[in-house]
């Protein structure tokens, strides 16, 4: 609630706190991005921004050091934040300089607080599949609290050293992450492996999910398997839209999951496989993941998937992408992918080998991914605390 940041009568709304800028026409300025994480930062830092720049990236807003960027579809999960940079950014977002009153630095914590972003999610409108809409006339009335600036300074410098104490933390234990993942490959390469090689597609059946609209979706019936429900062993309905069972039997049924088919993802998360258990069963997977199936007798399922999490499944795949702009990859590519052939009994001795490596792996990727958590909740609170005075900040006190 905003009633624990606003704690007296002295408030204006943001339209006043900050002025909307829309200066064009500098298509030579760096593009940025703004992410939950890391607020706003150029598009080149990053490799895990998908979407394709406008064609006219003259018609790009001009973004400021001390700016706020909002991108709108984004505003009510953090997708906000204070620039340190020069450049531009999509028409679709909103940038504003902060008046005098105001140290874009407090700003930038204080909209980022729990009781703001619960404000955004209750402003924002609902936009199909998992996005949220905010409109400026709907953002500009959002009420601030006029604190004095050397307050302001005070508490963001705080946070600006605590908050990189946690995120410094917060790094050790993704790198921590990424060693394990690279442990797991080194594993699976040292027992995916063998001089004879077979066509993929000569042991497994591929099919993409289909493309469907987001006219289609509705609040209950079949599940529609998105990319998020593909991470775990088993696919689950994490993330999942529904459909109409009338429209699934007449369009799509020939899609539905089987028990003991698996799932890979071909877009994001690229290279994530999951088995289909239970949960999943009859539901249709979205674009972008492609079910498998066995199409012969001589494979162990396991092995196949083994080997899909393999470097030398995902350099075939990069050969194959190499000097185009694709970003992901489909039954096409598949097609021409080769894997290591041994006999059915040694792909069992393998598979063995390699998730004993794999049981550990998730033990310690599931511990690591809680300790994350608690990290990035300790963070938000911290945040709320100081900004809303929750919080004995040494400095301010004297």
């Amino acid at each position: 609630m905003l009633s624990r940041v606003l704690t007296s009568a002295d408030c204006i709304p943001l339209g006043r706190a900050v002025l909307r800028r829309n200066v064009t026409d500098a298509p030579h300025l760096p593009p940025l991005s703004v992410y939950l994480d890391a607020g706003i930062v150029p598009r080149s830092t990053r490799n895990d921004n998908h979407n394709r720049l406008g064609a006219d990236l003259s018609k790009y807003l001009v973004v400021e050091p001390g700016d706020l960027v909002f991108n709108k579809l984004r505003t009510w999960q953090g997708g906000l934040g204070v620039s340190r940079y020069r450049g531009i950014v999509s028409p679709a977002y909103f940038v504003c300089s902060p008046t005098a009153e105001f140290e874009s630095r407090f700003l930038h914590y204080l909209l980022r607080s729990s009781p703001y972003l619960a404000e955004f999610s209750r402003i924002s409108k609902f936009m199909p599949p998992s996005q949220f809409d905010i409109t400026w006339d709907d953002l500009r009335v959002v009420p601030v609290q006029r604190w004095r600036r050397g307050l302001q300074r005070a508490i963001a410098d705080f946070l600006d050293t605590e908050t990189a104490r946690i995120d410094a933390l917060i790094t050790k234990k993704r790198r921590l992450i990424e060693l394990l993942e690279e442990r797991m490959r080194a594993a699976v390469t040292r027992w995916i492996s063998a001089s004879a090689r077979l066509p993929l597609k000569r042991l497994v059946r591929f099919q993409e999910g289909p493309g469907i609209m987001a006219a289609d979706f509705q609040d209950e019936g079949v599940p529609l398997i998105r990319v998020a429900g593909v991470g775990s062993e088993y696919v689950t309905l994490r993330g999942c839209n529904y459909l109409d069972p009338v429209l699934v039997r007449s369009r799509w049924s020939h899609f539905a999951l089987d028990p003991g088919d698996y799932v890979i993802s071909a877009s994001a998360s690229m290279g994530i496989v999951s088995r289909v258990g239970s949960e999943a069963a009859g539901a249709i997977p979205y674009t972008g993941l492609i079910r498998f199936k066995p199409a012969a007798r001589e494979v162990d399922m396991e092995y196949v998937r083994y080997f899909l999490r393999s470097d030398d499944f995902m350099s075939q795949i990069d050969q194959m992408k190499r000097g185009t702009a694709i970003q992901h990859f489909g039954p096409t590519h598949l097609d021409q992918v080769s894997i290591p052939y041994l006999p059915v009994p040694e792909q069992r001795a393998s598979v063995s080998a390699v998730a004993k490596v794999e049981l550990m792996t998730r033990h310690l990727r599931e511990l690591l991914h809680r300790q994350l958590i608690l990290l990035q909740e300790h963070r938000q609170a911290l945040i709320t605390a100081a900004v809303t005075g929750e919080l004995d900040i040494p400095c301010v006190a004297a």
